[in-house]
């Protein structure tokens, strides 16, 4: 079975609100291009709590991935978190992408604006806007 990293990637990757914004730019962290583009959005697994019940084990796990939504200014930026924070609105049940995982229920935990500082040679900075969400499923 898929793990929920590769849900989330694909159910970023295939939302078309999403792509209209950033296109294919959706990557792990860790797995950024050196000449990746903007917009674009990356995605980190912060933590994963496991579901107790009084009556015995159960399967249930609640990832907690930080999504970041990069732009060239804020309003793209936010642009690109609106798009990401639709995809998870109400509650999001359902498959995530092709992965074999069933969200039981997403929510969007916080959201957060950073500007990063321009690196030498450049004009102007990037700009950030992070979104915490946690996905509810059984593994």
């Amino acid at each position: 079975m898929a793990t929920a990293e590769e849900g989330l990637f694909d159910l970023l990757h295939r939302d078309g609100d999403l792509q209209s914004l950033v296109g294919s730019r959706v990557y792990p962290r860790d797995a950024v291009p050196s000449d990746a583009g903007l917009p674009r959005v990356t995605y980190l697994l912060v933590s994963t709590l496991r579901v107790q019940v009084l009556r015995g084990t159960t399967t249930g796990k609640a990832p907690l991935f930080q999504i970041d939504c990069w732009g060239q200014d804020i309003a793209k930026a936010k642009a690109v978190a609106t798009a990401v924070a639709a995809i998870f609105q109400d509650g999001y049940r359902g498959a995530l992408g092709e992965s074999g995982i069933t969200s039981k229920g997403t929510i969007v935990t916080e959201e957060s604006d950073e500007n990063e500082p321009a690196n030498s040679g450049e004009e102007t900075g990037i700009h950030r806007v992070r979104l915490g969400v946690r996905i509810h499923h059984a593994a």
